[in-house]
């Protein structure tokens, strides 16, 4: 990226937000239908399916406080 052409900047900002949104937003959606699943009766609530609830969580999570880390340090502008 040209850090002198700011209308390039913005575009890539831009770019990287929704697919960081878009990230968080499937690992979110992974989460809460496995749990719904589970709870509807429709799939067992297996070690493996927690699990997978658990590391989804856990990533959208790790994003999220990156993603706060960058908007505090003004490397990241809303």
């Amino acid at each position: 990226m040209d850090s002198q052409d700011p209308a390039a900047a913005e575009g890539s900002r831009r770019s990287a937000e929704q697919s960081l949104r878009h990230e968080i937003g499937n690992m979110v959606t992974i989460a809460q239908a496995n749990v719904e699943g589970m709870i509807d009766g429709v799939v067992e609530p297996t070690l493996e399916r927690l699990e997978a609830v658990r590391d989804a969580l856990a990533s959208a999570s790790r994003l999220l406080k990156e993603f706060a880390a960058l908007q505090e340090d003004g490397t990241w502008r809303s």
